[in-house]
């Protein structure tokens, strides 16, 4: 998404490129993130309306512990409103916790 944001009515119409992101999401389902709690989570859906505010499975708590029995959140709702999304945990720090985001994520977009 960065190189193709730079590209931007370079290499890109920018009209081109928003509607790229808007259907890919700033956070693709399989993403592995980091929320503003401490916990962890993979998105399991982009959400259109929002699209800083993903549906998340939740794989780690905020002590850095994986949860067992995962549960998905949606960034969305009113009652996960104050979570936030910080950061993105990168290939190296996946391989460190020996975490697969395919395992969390439904092949046919079923929750």
């Amino acid at each position: 998404l960065k190189v193709l944001f730079q590209m931007r009515d370079r290499g890109f119409p920018s009209n081109w490129v928003d509607r790229f992101v808007h259907c890919l999401g700033i956070y693709p389902t399989g993403t592995v993130v980091k929320l503003n709690s401490g916990e962890v989570g993979v998105v399991v859906a982009v959400n259109h309306a929002q699209l800083l505010r993903p549906k998340v499975r939740l794989v780690e708590d905020a002590m850095g512990r994986p949860i067992i029995r995962t549960k998905s959140i949606d960034l969305n709702d009113k009652g996960f409103l104050e979570r936030e999304i910080v950061g993105v945990v990168d290939a190296k720090q996946l391989a460190e916790m020996g975490l697969d985001p395919a395992k969390y994520v439904d092949p046919h977009g079923d929750d």
